[in-house]
């Protein structure tokens, strides 16, 4: 199972894909999609999922409201007014990653002197083992006025 990002533009109806959870700089793509969203330029989602025809079906069952055929999502995390939505426990984690990720990378910056690849996924070990709060499950650091 993987933890995809996929995004849809305003206007459109299929979601894209725009990568992976996993990968270095997630915690940065999750934080550009949510800002596009909070200022009404789509929607986005993380999903997870075996591929991205998968991630698809499921973002469809979520939207139609429907019982999925594909098994029920163990946890989601709806933001923005259900926008943002996360569907499963590694994508619910994958938005406390990134919070956590984002809020730090200035001070990782002044101790590092730079942001360390590892330090900028949504998921998987970072240099200092930072763990996310409370808040940071809600998302409550994406989409702020950052330094980057």
């Amino acid at each position: 199972m993987k933890t995809a990002i996929f995004y849809i533009p305003k206007g459109s109806r299929k979601p894209k894909m725009q990568g992976l959870a996993t990968a270095e700089d997630s915690a940065a793509a999750i934080d550009h999609f949510y800002r596009r969203v909070k200022q009404g330029n789509g929607r986005a989602f993380l999903v997870d999922c075996a591929t991205a025809e998968h991630g698809r079906r499921i973002i469809k069952t979520w939207q139609t409201n429907t019982r999925p055929d594909i098994g029920a999502p163990a946890m989601t995390g709806v933001h923005l007014d259900g926008r943002f939505v996360a569907i499963g426990v590694n994508a619910v984690l994958a938005i406390a990653g990134a919070s956590e990720a984002v809020k730090h990378w200035e001070l990782r910056r002044q101790r590092d002197g730079r942001v360390k690849g590892r330090d900028t996924r949504a998921i998987g070990q970072r240099s200092d083992i930072g763990t996310p709060d409370i808040n940071d499950y809600f998302g409550r650091n994406l989409g702020r006025n950052h330094q980057s």
